[in-house]
């Protein structure tokens, strides 16, 4: 593992409205970001870092330019054209820190996660499948190679530095990628370590207070992140089953009973039922586990001063909800393969209709795009599907954000594949096959 020089990289500076190195344009679009993010409670935590860094890290800089054109579809090429010249820049300090001989300081270590971070935060909210996958798979080569204890040293930074970690975090259990990348990056046990860390009762306030993707959830999005590995490790033994199945079966395409029963009976074929008894009681055992975990998990909510923080506990409960039926969803369609017209899959999804509506008409509107797509995925009868629609359309008039038109493309997709929802469709092999890598935050 590389050894890091321990400094530090902070917010130094506002930014200077007057920067010499745009043109009157890219003030522009600059200006337009700061007004989007400002206004938005998804993204404001992350303009709060990013703004000040600008001022002396041209990559994000640039990131933050084109994500302030991606906002007016008239300059989506210019900020396409940005964010090129953002990931080149970019690229030059990626190789020169990941393939550096000699000790790397954390000043440049920190400069490049938080490059690389702001790709991967614009990328998302654009809906580029390039920028967010492109730089979300070098950062898990960055904190892999030099590990995510190199960003933890320095004391003086720790909550730029855990909102670096954190965010990462989340984005690797909302990836939407292909069946081989399932998996998360890191060991749940490191993540919760970093999560310990931010919600530590001998901080002042928690960086996430109001912030219920990063706050109030934190248990279920672990438990997301359980259900991701639990669903690669799935995947592993299915593929495992399918070596007996694709040897045994030819075998039995015969009219010969005779010889149709030797094969049954046989020591091979004996292995393979074995097998397949292993499968499904593992696969019971540890979803039923699960599902205990999903059902019992607590929300973290906000101490209670006034009423207008009665009024937020109770959004923040009703995403918590929402959240934990999403899971459920999760794992019974998913994992579990369970059909969309089974009458607990169907409960379950009209309770989810529920809660996503009480949050359409709330500031968490942006949090919406995860609970859509498993709705949309689910929905089988006319109605239902009409109701994700409305759901869908709801969000885009109030956030507008590419990235969700992307998963109204994965849901109509499979619609398309399934008219009468009648059928279990692997949704992740329809992920596979459009080629997605994006992020469902």
């Amino acid at each position: 593992m590389s050894e890091v020089v321990n400094s530090q990289l902070v917010p130094r500076k506002p930014l200077d409205p007057f920067i010499t190195m745009l043109n009157d344009v890219e003030k522009q679009y600059l200006h337009n970001v700061m007004q989007f993010v400002l206004s938005s409670v998804k993204y404001h935590q992350a303009l709060k870092y990013l703004l000040p860094l600008a001022h002396d890290n041209k990559p994000v800089l640039y990131a933050l330019c084109a994500w302030g054109a991606s906002l007016r579809p008239e300059d989506s090429t210019k900020g396409s054209s940005l964010l090129l010249k953002s990931m080149s820049l970019c690229d030059r300090l990626y190789g020169e820190v990941v393939q550096s001989k000699t000790n790397v300081s954390q000043q440049k270590l920190l400069e490049l996660a938080v490059s690389l971070t702001s790709h991967v935060i614009v990328g998302s909210s654009i809906g580029s499948s390039f920028a967010w996958s492109s730089n979300f798979f070098k950062l898990c080569i960055l904190y892999k190679k030099f590990g995510l204890h190199a960003f933890e040293k320095n004391p003086k930074n720790t909550d730029f530095t855990t909102w670096l970690l954190r965010s990462f975090f989340y984005h690797d259990v909302l990836k939407l990628t292909s069946r081989r990348n399932s998996k998360t990056a890191f060991p749940l046990s490191e993540y919760k370590r970093i999560l310990d860390l931010e919600n530590s009762p001998s901080r002042d306030v928690s960086m996430d207070q109001y912030n219920p993707l990063m706050g109030c959830c934190v248990e279920l999005f672990l438990l997301l992140a359980e259900l991701n590995n639990f669903y690669d490790e799935y995947s592993r033994r299915v593929e495992a089953l399918f070596v007996y199945y694709n040897r045994l079966n030819p075998l039995l395409e015969t009219n010969d009973t005779n010889a149709q029963y030797e094969i049954i009976t046989g020591p091979e074929y004996l292995e393979y039922e074995n097998a397949r008894i292993e499968f499904h009681d593992w696969l019971d055992n540890q979803s039923r586990s699960l599902m205990d975990k999903i059902t019992s998990a607590k929300p973290n909510l906000p101490n209670i001063s006034s009423l207008e923080d009665v009024q937020q506990n109770e959004i923040l409960l009703t995403y918590f909800e929402a959240t934990q039926v999403t899971l459920q969803l999760f794992l019974l369609s998913k994992i579990r393969r369970m059909s969309s017209l089974d009458y607990e899959v169907k409960g379950l999804v009209l309770h989810l209709f529920s809660a996503m509506r009480v949050l359409l008409n709330s500031n968490l509107s942006p949090y919406l795009s995860f609970p859509l797509l498993i709705a949309g995925v689910v929905a089988a009868e006319r109605h239902d599907r009409l109701t994700v629609k409305m759901l869908y359309l709801g969000i885009v008039s109030r956030n507008g954000e590419t990235n969700i038109q992307r998963i109204w493309t994965i849901i109509e997709e499979l619609w398309r594949l399934n008219p009468d929802g009648n059928q279990h469709l692997d949704w992740q092999s329809v992920i596979d096959r459009l080629g997605y890598n994006i992020c469902v935050w």
